[in-house]
C-alpha cells in the first residue's frame, strides 16, 4: 500500500475499534484489505437520504465472527457486524431496508440498498412524508450521513437518472460518457459499451434491433471482426444515447397506450400514455421454435382487421388463441395496415386492476 493508504487504514481501523464495529482477531481466516474508491456526490419535490455506516446495523452471527477476520500492517482484526465487500451484503441490507420502509415503498419511498428517495407532489404532502421517513430512521436507529443527503429539490439525481416533475432522463454525466466513447478494439470494450447502452435502453426505441451486431460480436464463441455494420450501429446508438428525450412519469388512474413492432431481428414496444412517451422496450428474435416465434408468426399475417384473428387457425398456436381472447371493453387491439402485425394495444386502469385482483 501506498503511504496515503496506510494512514488512512490506520485511522480507518481505529475508528472502527472505537465505535465497536471490530475487535482483535487470532482467527485462522484473513483477507486481505482493498481500498475502493466511493463517490459521495451522487413528483414535483425530492429528497435523498444517505445512511452512515448503514451496512453496520446488521450483526455478524457469533459463531460466524472468525470468518470475517482481515489482516493488516497492524494487526488482525474481525468484524462484528457486516461490512462493505461481503458477497451477500447488499441482499442482507436490501432484506432490513424493505422490511423497515415496506409500508410506503412505492407510495412515496423508493429504497436502494442505503439510498433513500422521498418523492411528493406537494410541498405540505412532502413535509409529512419526510416527517414519517426520519421518524422510521430515528426508531430503527439508522443514521443519514447529513452531508451527503439532498433536501427539497426539484430535480434529483438517482441510480444514474435524473427525475424531475417534467420526467426521466439520463444523467448528463453518462452522456457525457458516451460522447467520448471510441471504437471499441477489443471484446472486452464491446461489452462495456452494450452494457452502459443497454442500462438506458428504455430511452432508446428499438434499442435490440440496433444493437444486433454489437451483441453478437459480444458473444464468447465469436472472434472480433468489427465490420461496417458493427461501426453503423455502434454509431447510431451513440447518436441515440446522447440525444435521448425526457420520459414522461406516469400518471396514476389514466390510460395507457402500447405501440408495437417488428422485424426480421426484434421486437419493439413503445408505452405512452396521454401522447407522451413512458417508456421504451425492445428484445432481438431468435431464430428456434419457441412461444416468441408462434406469436411473431400469427401477428406477421398480412391482414388489415381485428376480425382476421379469429380465423387463425390456432390448433397449433396456443398463444394466437390467447392473443384472440384479448379484445374486451378494457383492452383495445389494433392492426397496422401497412403490414398487418400487431401496431398498438390501449389498457384501461380496469383492465390493469382486473389483472392485479388475478
Amino acid at each position: 500500500m501506498a503511504p496515503a493508504e496506510l494512514r488512512e487504514l490506520k485511522a480507518q481501523i481505529q475508528e472502527l475499534f472505537d465505535k465497536g464495529f471490530i475487535r482483535p482477531s487470532a482467527s485462522p481466516w484473513g483477507s486481505s484489505v482493498l481500498f475502493v474508491k466511493k463517490n459521495d456526490g451522487s413528483a414535483s419535490f425530492f429528497s435523498k437520504i444517505d445512511l452512515r455506516f448503514g451496512y453496520h446495523q446488521l450483526n455478524i452471527r457469533h459463531e460466524d465472527v472468525p470468518k470475517m477476520t482481515f489482516r493488516t500492517h497492524y494487526g488482525h482484526y474481525e468484524f462484528l457486524v457486516m461490512s462493505f465487500g461481503f458477497t451477500n451484503m447488499p441482499a442482507a441490507f436490501m432484506s432490513l431496508m424493505n422490511g423497515v420502509f415496506k409500508s410506503f415503498l412505492d407510495s412515496y419511498v423508493i429504497v436502494f440498498i442505503d439510498d433513500i428517495l422521498v418523492y411528493s407532489k406537494s410541498m405540505e404532502e412532502h413535509v409529512d412524508n419526510l416527517r414519517i421517513v426520519l421518524g422510521v430512521l430515528g426508531k430503527q436507529e439508522l443514521y443519514a450521513k447529513f452531508s451527503k443527503c439532498e433536501f427539497w429539490l426539484t430535480s434529483i439525481t438517482f441510480l444514474r437518472h435524473v427525475v424531475s416533475n417534467k420526467g426521466e432522463m439520463v444523467d448528463p454525466q453518462k452522456i457525457e460518457v458516451v460522447k467520448n466513447w471510441v471504437r471499441p478494439s477489443s471484446v472486452t470494450e464491446v461489452r462495456s459499451s452494450v452494457g452502459l447502452g443497454s442500462y438506458y435502453r428504455r430511452f432508446v426505441n428499438n434499442f435490440a434491433s440496433i444493437a444486433t451486431h454489437l451483441t453478437r460480436l459480444a458473444k464468447k464463441e465469436v472472434s472480433f471482426e468489427w465490420t461496417d455494420k458493427c461501426e453503423e450501429s455502434f454509431q447510431k446508438l451513440k447518436t441515440l444515447l446522447i440525444t435521448t428525450r425526457i420520459l414522461t412519469l406516469p400518471v396514476e388512474g389514466k390510460d395507457f397506450i402500447i405501440y408495437c413492432d417488428d422485424s426480421h431481428s426484434g421486437l419493439g414496444v413503445v408505452l405512452m400514455q396521454k401522447k407522451n412517451v413512458i417508456a421504451y422496450a425492445s428484445r432481438q428474435l431468435k431464430y428456434r421454435l419457441g412461444k416468441a416465434i408462434v406469436v411473431a408468426d400469427a401477428l406477421s399475417r398480412k391482414t388489415v382487421s381485428m376480425s382476421s384473428l379469429a380465423c387463425l387457425d390456432v390448433s397449433k398456436r396456443p398463444l394466437a388463441k390467447e392473443i384472440q381472447t384479448l379484445e374486451s371493453k378494457s383492452m383495445q387491439l389494433g392492426l397496422s395496415k401497412k403490414s398487418g402485425v400487431l401496431a398498438s394495444i390501449e389498457i384501461s386502469p380496469t383492465f390493469i386492476e382486473k389483472i392485479k385482483a388475478k
